[in-house]
C-alpha cells in the first residue's frame, strides 16, 4: 500500500513540477518546497521506521534492543568522522559555485574513503575493549563490523544528497528515504523472521545502503548538470589552487564544521555506551527505545534546516540584513512548534513507550524528561548553521 501511494504521489509531483505550479525564482517558495516535501517523506519512512521498530523489539527483547542500540551509536561515531562536516560544506560551496559542483563532489568523496581509512581502527579498539573488559557478545561486535562497512556506501550516497540539496531538489533524496524505508522493512523482517537477530539487521543496513548509492548516482547523472566520465581531464578538481577546492583545503574548511557535529553528537549519545559500561543491555533498551521518539521529532527541525542552508548560505553573501530576518523567522516556526510537541508528549509518554511492550515501561521517564530538550535543541540547530 505504501509502495502504491508512493508511486502516485511522485506521479503527481512530476506532472505538477513540470507545469511550473509549485517551481518559482523566490527563495521563500524553494525553502517551503524543500521543507514541506522533505518533512512529508521523511515523516512517512519514519512512520514505516517506527511500525519496523515496533517488530524488531519483539523479535530481539529488551537485551537485543540495547546490544543493537549500542552498536549504532558506536558506527554513528565512526560516521562523523568519516563524513568529516564535508555534508555540509558541500551544500555551503556548491550552492555558491555549482560550476564546479563535480569538482568537489570528487574531491570530497575521496577525502571521506581516506578519513574511513583512518577511522577505522577506532572501531576495531572499542570492540576489543568492550570484549574484554565489559561482555560484549560475538554477534554485537560481528553488528559493529557490519555496520561500519555498511557506512562506505552511505557516506558516499549522503555526498550525491548533499548536491541535491544544493542544487535545491530535495525532493529527491526525500523520496529516497521511503524507498530507503521499504527496502529496510522488506529485507530485515525476512532476516528477523529467518532468525538471524541484530546480525540480521546489520547485513540489512550493508544491502540497503549499496542500493541507495546506485539509485542516487542514476538519479545525479539524470536530473543534475554533472559530468560523470571518469576521464582524467574531467576528474581532476577544476581549481586545484583555490584553498577550497583541493584537499588541504577541504580538510580545513570542514573541521570546525565536523567538530561541531561531532560535540553535538558526542552530547546526545555518549549516554548509551555509559549505560552499557556502568549498567547492562537493558538499560539501554529502556532508554534506546525512549529516544527514539526523540531522534523522530528531530527529523524536524533538521530537514527544516537543510532546506534553508543553502539560501542562508548566499544570504550570509550579501551586505543586507536578510540573513538575520531568515534566523528569525526560522527561530518563531520551530518553537511554535516545539513547545506544544513537548508538552503533549508528557502527557502521553506512558502510552507511548507501551506501543513496545510492557517490558519497556521504565523508559516513560526517560522520554518525560528528554522530550524538553527539544525547545533549545531546535533553536541549536539552525544557529549551528
Amino acid at each position: 500500500m505504501i509502495g502504491l501511494l508512493f508511486l502516485g504521489g511522485v506521479y503527481v509531483w512530476r506532472n505538477v513540477s513540470q507545469n511550473g505550479t509549485v517551481m518559482g525564482d523566490s527563495a521563500i517558495r524553494r525553502v517551503a518546497k524543500n521543507s514541506l516535501v522533505l518533512t512529508g517523506f521523511n515523516l512517512v519512512s519514519r512512520l514505516l521506521d517506527f511500525a519496523f521498530a515496533l517488530l524488531m523489539a519483539r523479535f530481539l527483547g529488551v537485551g537485543g534492543v540495547g546490544n543493537y542500540a549500542f552498536a549504532v551509536v558506536i558506527v554513528s561515531w565512526f560516521e562523523i568522522l568519516m563524513n568529516f562536516g564535508l555534508n555540509t560544506f558541500l551544500i555551503r560551496d556548491v550552492s555558491r559555485d555549482r560550476q564546479n559542483a563535480m569538482g568537489y563532489l570528487y574531491g570530497t568523496s575521496l577525502l571521506r574513503l581516506g578519513l574511513g581509512a583512518l577511522a577505522a581502527p577506532l572501531v576495531a579498539v572499542v570492540i576489543i575493549y568492550f570484549t574484554q573488559f565489559n561482555n560484549m557478545g560475538r554477534d554485537t561486535a560481528l553488528t559493529i563490523v557490519l555496520l561500519t562497512l555498511s557506512q562506505i556506501p552511505s557516506s558516499l550516497s549522503t555526498g550525491l544528497s548533499a548536491l541535491f540539496f544544493a542544487y535545491e531538489k530535495a525532493e529527491i533524496p526525500g523520496a529516497l528515504t521511503i524507498i530507503s524505508a521499504l527496502l529496510k522493512i522488506t529485507i530485515g523482517s525476512v532476516l528477523l523472521f529467518s532468525g538471524a537477530g541484530i546480525i540480521g539487521l546489520a547485513i540489512t543496513s550493508l544491502v540497503v545502503n549499496l542500493i541507495t548509492l546506485i539509485i542516487l548516482i542514476i538519479a545525479a547523472r539524470n536530473t543534475l548538470p554533472l559530468h560523470f566520465q571518469l576521464r582524467t581531464s574531467e576528474t581532476r578538481l577544476p581549481c586545484a589552487s583555490s584553498t577550497t577546492m583541493n584537499g588541504r583545503g577541504m580538510l580545513r574548511e570542514s573541521f570546525p564544521l565536523m567538530l561541531n557535529h561531532l560535540l553535538a553528537t558526542l552530547f546526545f549519545k555518549v549516554d548509551v555506551p555509559l549505560l552499557k559500561a556502568i549498567k547492562n543491555e537493558a538499560a539501554v533498551g529502556y532508554y534506546s527505545t525512549a529516544y527514539k521518539y526523540i531522534d523522530a521529532f528531530n527529523i524536524i527541525p533538521s530537514l527544516f534546516t537543510q532546506s534553508l542552508f543553502p539560501v542562508m548560505a548566499r544570504q550570509a553573501k550579501q551586505s543586507d540584513n536578510a540573513l538575520a530576518r531568515s534566523y528569525v523567522l526560522s527561530l518563531k516556526l520551530l518553537v511554535m512548534v516545539a513547545f506544544p510537541l513537548a508538552v503533549t508528549v508528557t502527557f502521553l509518554a506512558s502510552t507511548m513507550i507501551g506501543l513496545f511492550g510492557a517490558d519497556f515501561q521504565p523508559g516513560t521517564s526517560a522520554l518525560i524528561i528528554m522530550i524538553w530538550s527539544i525547545p533549545v535543541g531546535w533553536i541549536n540547530s539552525v544557529t549551528n548553521y
